[in-house]
């Protein structure tokens, strides 16, 4: 593992909020989640104060940002950390609050990312 060629590394492990090494644990899961926010830039400095983070972020035009090493776990999911055993990926939104949409461009890339990731997951 460590992070995908389709990615770019953005702001990477510069924030505190991930945990080192995965236990041994193999990745056998991936959650996407969308940002709730339109601008990709910002990421980062968000986990700067904020618990959390992704490995992936993905932008509205496709762009696809390596975050944290898929070798640690990042602070995705909640209680799901625990588990360690998950890959994140951030989609960000084209449009706020209602309706959140995400743009085509953005799905696609993560669709291509989720197809080649890990060949060692369950």
């Amino acid at each position: 593992m460590g992070t995908s060629s389709l990615a770019t590394k953005y702001g990477f492990q510069t924030f505190p909020h991930y945990s080192t090494g995965r236990s041994g644990a193999k990745v056998n899961k991936i959650v996407i989640h969308h940002m709730a926010g339109t601008n990709y830039d910002i990421v980062p400095s968000i986990w700067q104060t904020r618990e959390a983070s992704a490995h992936y972020g993905i932008g509205k035009n496709g762009e696809i940002r390596a975050y944290v090493d898929e070798n640690n776990t990042a602070w995705h999911a909640g209680n799901w950390n625990a588990n360690i055993s998950s890959i994140g990926i951030e989609n960000c939104n084209s449009t706020g609050s209602p309706s959140w949409s995400i743009n085509q461009a953005t799905i696609d890339a993560s669709a291509k990312l989720v197809r080649i990731l890990p060949n060692d997951m369950v």
